[in-house]
Protein backbone atom coordinates (compact mmCIF):
# COMPACT_ATOMS: atom_id res chain seq x y z
CA UNK A 1 0.00 0.00 0.00
CA UNK A 2 2.84 2.33 0.78
CA UNK A 3 3.90 2.32 -2.66
CA UNK A 4 0.36 3.36 -3.87
CA UNK A 5 0.28 6.76 -5.77
CA UNK A 6 -2.24 8.66 -4.66
CA UNK A 7 -2.44 10.62 -7.81
CA UNK A 8 -5.19 9.97 -10.96
CA UNK A 9 -3.52 7.66 -13.61
CA UNK A 10 -4.75 8.40 -16.86
CA UNK A 11 -7.26 5.99 -17.52
CA UNK A 12 -9.04 7.73 -14.45
CA UNK A 13 -8.19 10.96 -15.14
CA UNK A 14 -11.05 12.99 -16.72
CA UNK A 15 -9.64 16.48 -16.39
CA UNK A 16 -6.88 17.91 -15.82
CA UNK A 17 -4.11 16.87 -13.32
CA UNK A 18 -3.85 18.60 -9.72
CA UNK A 19 -1.18 18.93 -7.74
CA UNK A 20 -2.44 17.51 -3.70
CA UNK A 21 -0.08 20.48 -2.00
CA UNK A 22 -1.20 23.28 -3.71
CA UNK A 23 -3.93 22.55 -6.20
CA UNK A 24 -2.17 23.98 -9.31
CA UNK A 25 -2.69 21.94 -12.73
CA UNK A 26 0.11 19.58 -14.03
CA UNK A 27 1.20 17.69 -16.77
CA UNK A 28 1.83 14.24 -16.75
CA UNK A 29 5.36 13.92 -17.43
CA UNK A 30 6.57 16.10 -14.59
CA UNK A 31 8.34 14.91 -11.26
CA UNK A 32 7.47 18.01 -9.17
CA UNK A 33 5.01 20.65 -9.55
CA UNK A 34 6.50 23.69 -10.70
CA UNK A 35 4.47 25.19 -8.75
CA UNK A 36 5.13 24.49 -5.13
CA UNK A 37 7.84 21.70 -5.38
CA UNK A 38 5.05 18.62 -4.49
CA UNK A 39 7.51 15.23 -5.40
CA UNK A 40 4.82 12.92 -7.86
CA UNK A 41 7.18 10.02 -8.01
CA UNK A 42 7.95 10.18 -4.34
CA UNK A 43 6.59 7.39 -1.62
CA UNK A 44 3.73 8.36 0.32
CA UNK A 45 5.28 9.06 3.40
CA UNK A 46 7.81 11.44 1.72
CA UNK A 47 4.65 12.90 -0.39
CA UNK A 48 2.57 13.52 3.41
CA UNK A 49 5.99 14.97 4.88
CA UNK A 50 6.13 17.16 2.22
CA UNK A 51 2.56 17.78 2.50
CA UNK A 52 2.97 18.77 5.83
CA UNK A 53 5.86 21.39 5.68
CA UNK A 54 4.01 22.91 2.23
CA UNK A 55 1.37 23.81 4.92
CA UNK A 56 3.15 25.17 8.10
CA UNK A 57 4.66 27.09 5.74
CA UNK A 58 1.81 28.78 3.81
CA UNK A 59 0.07 29.25 7.36
CA UNK A 60 3.33 31.33 8.28
CA UNK A 61 2.74 33.19 4.94
CA UNK A 62 -1.24 34.02 6.31
CA UNK A 63 0.06 34.89 9.96
CA UNK A 64 2.83 37.18 8.43
CA UNK A 65 0.22 38.48 5.89
CA UNK A 66 -2.48 39.10 8.65
CA UNK A 67 0.27 41.13 10.88
CA UNK A 68 0.89 43.51 7.65
CA UNK A 69 -2.36 44.22 7.88
CA UNK A 70 -2.95 44.30 11.00
CA UNK A 71 -0.45 46.97 10.93
CA UNK A 72 -1.68 48.86 8.09
CA UNK A 73 -5.26 48.96 9.99
CA UNK A 74 -3.16 50.36 13.05
CA UNK A 75 -1.80 53.16 11.02
CA UNK A 76 -5.38 54.14 9.78
CA UNK A 77 -5.92 54.08 13.70
CA UNK A 78 -3.64 56.39 14.38
CA UNK A 79 -5.16 58.56 11.73
CA UNK A 80 -8.76 58.68 13.60
CA UNK A 81 -6.28 58.87 16.89
CA UNK A 82 -4.88 62.13 15.30
CA UNK A 83 -8.30 63.55 13.41
CA UNK A 84 -10.06 63.43 16.81
CA UNK A 85 -7.34 64.62 18.71
CA UNK A 86 -7.53 67.25 16.64
CA UNK A 87 -11.40 67.92 16.59
CA UNK A 88 -11.34 67.79 20.64
CA UNK A 89 -8.40 70.01 20.71
CA UNK A 90 -9.78 72.42 18.30
CA UNK A 91 -12.63 73.74 20.65
CA UNK A 92 -9.40 75.37 22.78
CA UNK A 93 -6.99 76.04 20.07
CA UNK A 94 -8.45 76.51 16.45
CA UNK A 95 -5.44 75.46 14.47
CA UNK A 96 -5.54 72.22 16.62
CA UNK A 97 -8.01 70.71 14.00
CA UNK A 98 -5.89 71.50 10.98
CA UNK A 99 -3.29 69.67 12.41
CA UNK A 100 -5.13 66.90 13.22
CA UNK A 101 -6.59 66.81 9.81
CA UNK A 102 -2.74 66.75 8.06
CA UNK A 103 -1.81 64.44 10.70
CA UNK A 104 -4.80 61.76 10.17
CA UNK A 105 -4.09 62.30 6.02
CA UNK A 106 -0.40 61.53 6.53
CA UNK A 107 -1.37 58.46 8.17
CA UNK A 108 -4.43 57.40 6.12
CA UNK A 109 -1.32 57.92 2.95
CA UNK A 110 0.79 55.54 4.87
CA UNK A 111 -1.90 52.77 5.30
CA UNK A 112 -3.00 52.94 2.01
CA UNK A 113 1.13 52.34 0.72
CA UNK A 114 1.83 49.98 3.94
CA UNK A 115 -1.17 47.44 1.67
CA UNK A 116 1.43 47.96 -1.06
CA UNK A 117 4.79 48.52 0.24
CA UNK A 118 4.60 47.23 3.59
CA UNK A 119 8.06 47.77 4.62
CA UNK A 120 8.68 51.08 4.08
CA UNK A 121 5.38 52.32 5.05
CA UNK A 122 5.99 50.61 8.43
CA UNK A 123 8.88 51.76 8.85
CA UNK A 124 7.82 55.52 8.32
CA UNK A 125 4.56 55.15 10.08
CA UNK A 126 6.46 53.96 13.00
CA UNK A 127 9.30 56.70 12.97
CA UNK A 128 6.63 59.09 12.53
CA UNK A 129 4.33 57.87 15.37
CA UNK A 130 7.29 57.51 18.02
CA UNK A 131 8.45 61.07 16.94
CA UNK A 132 5.19 62.90 17.47
CA UNK A 133 5.01 61.49 20.66
CA UNK A 134 8.21 62.44 21.81
CA UNK A 135 7.45 66.29 20.74
CA UNK A 136 4.41 66.30 22.08
CA UNK A 137 5.99 64.69 25.80
CA UNK A 138 8.53 67.24 25.43
CA UNK A 139 5.89 70.24 24.81
CA UNK A 140 3.95 68.86 27.34
CA UNK A 141 4.87 66.05 29.04
CA UNK A 142 1.81 64.90 30.48
CA UNK A 143 0.30 64.03 26.87
CA UNK A 144 2.96 60.67 27.17
CA UNK A 145 0.07 59.60 29.33
CA UNK A 146 -2.63 60.59 27.37
CA UNK A 147 -4.20 57.54 25.60
CA UNK A 148 -1.52 55.57 26.38
CA UNK A 149 -2.89 52.41 25.93
CA UNK A 150 -3.98 53.46 22.25
CA UNK A 151 -0.38 54.33 21.73
CA UNK A 152 0.82 51.25 22.81
CA UNK A 153 -1.63 49.40 20.89
CA UNK A 154 -0.76 50.99 17.86
CA UNK A 155 2.66 50.18 18.36
CA UNK A 156 2.50 46.72 19.05
CA UNK A 157 0.83 46.19 16.00
CA UNK A 158 3.50 48.28 14.13
CA UNK A 159 5.91 46.75 15.64
CA UNK A 160 4.56 42.76 14.62
CA UNK A 161 3.34 44.09 11.15
CA UNK A 162 7.45 45.31 10.50
CA UNK A 163 8.57 41.81 11.71
CA UNK A 164 6.32 40.11 9.35
CA UNK A 165 7.04 42.62 6.55
CA UNK A 166 11.09 42.34 7.01
CA UNK A 167 10.69 38.69 6.97
CA UNK A 168 8.56 38.73 3.80
CA UNK A 169 11.37 40.89 1.87
CA UNK A 170 13.96 38.72 3.00
CA UNK A 171 12.30 35.69 1.75
CA UNK A 172 11.82 37.43 -1.48
CA UNK A 173 15.43 38.35 -1.75
CA UNK A 174 16.28 35.03 -0.55
CA UNK A 175 14.05 33.42 -3.47
CA UNK A 176 15.01 36.00 -6.46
Amino acid sequence: MENESIEPTENEQTGPLICNACDAEYATHVAYCTVCGYPFDADAKTKSAFVAAYLLKKTGKDEAGTNMRKASNALFGAAVLYLVSGVVGSFQEPEALWVGVALGVVFSGLAIWARHQALPAIISGIALFVLLILVMAVLEPLTIFSGILWKVLILVFLIRGLKSARDARAEEVGMG
